[in-house]
């Protein structure tokens, strides 16, 4: 088991991670997680490999419950970095307020450029 912002080892997540922390501070930050839903940095969680979409996702209950649980829902800002599946998840889930962070259509080294040069901007 591992705190969830250490379980994720990916440069994608690495760089929306440092992103994160230079515009909110590290307890308004949520990873929305295929298994778990909505959970906080410092969560100790067992490691897994789904994605949104596979078998054994976060049920639509389940997301619900966290995004209340974990504050989202009453969140004045949700900033999502991730793909629109993540993106059409997190609005299904009752966050209409939330906002998709980088422009659409860039492959993962783009997003990444784009995250390192808008560290410390809130986009």
């Amino acid at each position: 088991m591992q705190y969830a912002a250490n379980l994720y080892t990916g440069s994608l997540f690495k760089a929306g991670l440092k992103w994160a922390l230079s515009v909110a501070a590290p307890e308004d930050i949520r990873i929305l997680s295929a298994k778990y839903g909505f959970i906080k940095l410092g969560r100790v969680i067992e490691p897994y490999d789904v994605r949104m979409g596979d078998k054994g996702q976060v049920s639509d209950e389940e997301l619900k419950l966290t995004a209340a649980t974990e504050g989202v829902l009453i969140a004045r800002e949700v900033r999502v970095l991730g793909g629109l599946d993540y993106f059409e998840r997190v609005v299904s889930c009752g966050v209409t307020h939330a906002q998709r962070v980088m422009p659409s259509g860039l492959g993962l080294i783009k997003q990444i450029q784009w995250l390192t040069r808008n560290v410390g901007k809130t986009a």
